[in-house]
């Protein structure tokens, strides 16, 4: 029997998906250069704010029903998969109608704009017609059939930049109009899913059932919740940022993040290949398991630093060129968020370690908290230090989470805490230098590339000196890549 094709046809749609992901990802940040160059920090603070609500929404509306919609529909036969869709999207409709009450008090209490209104309600459109749309998809996903859904999903995002940004370059009109479009491509995209459903699996009918929508709330819940609660801590400076100091402030502000996004990419990704071992080893061999986590984060302090020193000595270079001189004050924003970068790097790994030995829960009650940190600080600090502000609660917030990730590893796991605490240590004395280092050589020079290369080199050379490396286990990456 002939084992490789499964696991061939998972590398395909892995390696396929997150080429598709990439690309996503990117043309959002096309969009921001386009609106930057042409409205200047308040157009992209407009768009900032409605895209931070929109995908908050998106998150509740979604509520993890594509993950265990996949899960079920892998499990049951075809009749049975389109009782589930039904009872799914009778749930996605009460979710529908919540929000909506919540998005009228919201305007009624915020007091926005008519154009801010208009902005929000377009993204937020296309953001629900997406959640549904990944609804729709669920069979085709779990029949391993994944590429179609997500080349829908890619072409309806490029469809949105590349017809926004043309109709700002060649009609140059008011950024609430340009984004109108997005509501239309969100419908073609319903409609592709819903044609595929009905294809695949024949005609559809909602199945309201009032105890069973409960019980399903309850049983996806502590899986939706933690996306639910990273939305919203992701997006808090942004919103908070335009509720007190308006849609400039937002758009000085918001490049910055996007820009954390885009270069946070390979840890995500590295993240995302080492989680499907760590849960084989914790299942099978408690040792390996160890092991495997240790290698992770030593990797990840690596990338991490290096990354935090690319966005803090070569990304200021290009803000301006890139986005136009009314950006300037996006370069200091962007060096702090430099120094997240390397914190958020251990937020992302122990997002998988936590979820790979079953502490999901655990992981989702730290993060809620982080986020009442982000929040209060957000709306303390804001007032006084504007963007800075939003951008110091965002650290502090972020490192409480750490360290509560870090007490339950200890409580959980002493000896897998022991070894993360020894590596951090031998990886802090390299940082140090090379840190120190960096400083120095940036007083001395004028040459920001120069003295990255400094910084880089020096400190691979003294991990390698003071025995980091030891336990840098390069086939251990080999393996991942692979």
């Amino acid at each position: 029997m002939n084992t490789s094709k499964p696991y061939k046809k998972v590398l395909y749609n892995t390696s396929l998906l997150t080429i598709m992901q990439v690309i996503g990802d990117f043309s959002g940040l096309i969009l921001y250069v386009v609106l930057s160059r042409f409205y200047g920090p308040e157009g992209t603070g407009d768009y900032a704010f409605g895209l931070s609500v929109a995908l908050i929404v998106f998150y509740l509306i979604n509520f993890g029903f594509d993950d265990y919609g996949i899960r079920e529909c892998s499990l049951i036969d075809q009749d049975k998969r389109k009782i589930l869709i039904g009872r799914i999207v009778a749930v996605q409709l009460l979710l529908l109608a919540f929000v909506t009450i919540s998005f009228i008090s919201f305007i009624l209490l915020a007091t926005p704009s008519l154009e801010n209104i208009i902005v929000v309600f377009s993204i937020v459109v296309n953001m629900v017609l997406l959640a549904f749309s990944k609804t729709f998809f669920i069979p085709l996903n779990a029949q391993e059939r994944m590429i179609f859904p997500a080349i829908s999903e890619l072409s309806m995002k490029i469809l949105n930049v590349v017809t926004v940004s043309l109709i700002i370059i060649f009609f140059k009109v008011a950024v609430y109009i340009a984004l109108l479009p997005y509501t239309l491509f969100g419908i073609f995209l319903l409609i592709f899913a819903f044609k595929s459903f009905k294809k695949n699996i024949g005609k559809f009918k909602i199945d309201f059932n009032w105890k069973y929508s409960v019980s399903l709330i309850k049983t996806i819940w502590p899986f939706s919740a933690s996306q639910l609660v990273h939305s919203i801590y992701a997006r808090t400076g942004v919103i908070i940022l335009t509720l007190l100091l308006g849609n400039v402030a937002t758009g000085i502000y918001a490049p910055a993040q996007k820009f954390l996004e885009v270069i946070l990419m390979p840890v995500v990704f590295f993240n995302f290949s080492t989680y499907p071992v760590l849960n084989k080893y914790f299942q099978q061999d408690y040792e390996k398991f160890e092991d495997s986590a240790e290698k992770l984060f030593r990797a990840v302090f690596v990338i991490a630093t290096i990354l935090m020193w690319i966005l803090y000595y070569l990304v200021p270079l290009i803000i301006v060129p890139l986005l136009g001189e009314k950006f300037t004050a996006s370069i200091l924003i962007i060096k702090y968020f430099a120094f997240l970068i390397f914190i958020n790097s251990f937020s992302v790994s122990f997002h998988k370690l936590l979820l790979s030995i079953n502490l999901q829960v655990l992981r989702t009650k730290a993060h809620f908290f982080a986020l009442l940190i982000n929040f209060v600080a957000s709306f303390s600090l804001i007032p006084y230090f504007g963007t800075k502000g939003a951008v110091t609660a965002l650290i502090v917030s972020e490192t409480v989470m750490n360290l509560l990730f870090l007490f339950i590893l200890y409580k959980k796991s002493y000896i897998l805490f022991k070894k993360l605490f020894i590596a951090f240590g031998q990886f802090l004395i390299s940082f140090s230098i090379a840190f120190a280092s960096a400083v120095l050589v940036t007083f001395l020079t004028v040459s920001d590339w120069y003295a990255m290369s400094v910084a880089i080199t020096l400190f691979i050379v003294i991990l390698i000196t003071t025995g980091f490396m030891k336990k840098f286990d390069i086939k251990f990456i080999s393996m991942l890549i692979k």
